[in-house]
């Protein structure tokens, strides 16, 4: 899967739409490393319950890095997740809403971040670096657009989380 995303990187006949689909198809069908199921635990659950209660960013910075520190669960996604709550806290309008859009977008970052670079130059989609940062945040804006046309998130942990990300997840993959 992930070399369809390469192909992505390499020619711009591909859509910004198709990027992303292809970024999230590949993200979530290798046999490790689900970054989806990362996504869904309890601990980024737990940082979503931060984000609707912590009257400050600094109080999310910290209430988030408490809960991640007494999960025990040290990965990716808390991190992503602790990010997301620090965001979403500054963000107008529905908080849940808020920290949904930028923990995919904070995954996605990561995602695209993690691989684009190795393409960059004269034969590559972006040639330079600054369309290399041009097309990240064009691949962040896509995800975005999705979360906010996707179902509501809940607003708390549970069985609900995790079924409200497989949706989101299904939605950005094209499924």
């Amino acid at each position: 899967m992930w070399k369809v995303v390469d192909r992505v990187y390499e020619s711009e006949r591909f859509p910004v739409e198709r990027a992303a689909q292809e970024l999230w198809r590949a993200a979530t069908s290798q046999p490790s490393g689900d970054i989806a199921a990362g996504l869904a635990s309890d601990v980024v659950a737990a940082c979503l319950d931060v984000a609707l209660n912590a009257g400050s960013r600094s109080e999310a910075s910290a209430s988030a890095g408490l809960a991640v520190a007494f999960s025990g669960e040290a990965s990716l996604a808390a991190d992503i997740a602790r990010r997301a709550a620090v965001r979403s806290v500054g963000a107008e309008g529905d908080r849940a809403l808020g920290f949904a859009r930028a923990l995919f977008s904070e995954a996605s970052n990561y995602l695209v971040s993690r691989d684009l670079p190795g393409f960059v130059g004269p034969s590559g989609r972006a040639q330079t670096v600054g369309q290399a940062v041009e097309l990240k945040a064009a691949v962040r804006s896509r995800v975005e657009a999705v979360v906010e046309e996707g179902p509501r998130p809940p607003t708390g942990a549970g069985p609900e989380w995790s079924g409200y990300v497989r949706a989101i997840v299904q939605r950005l993959a094209g499924r």
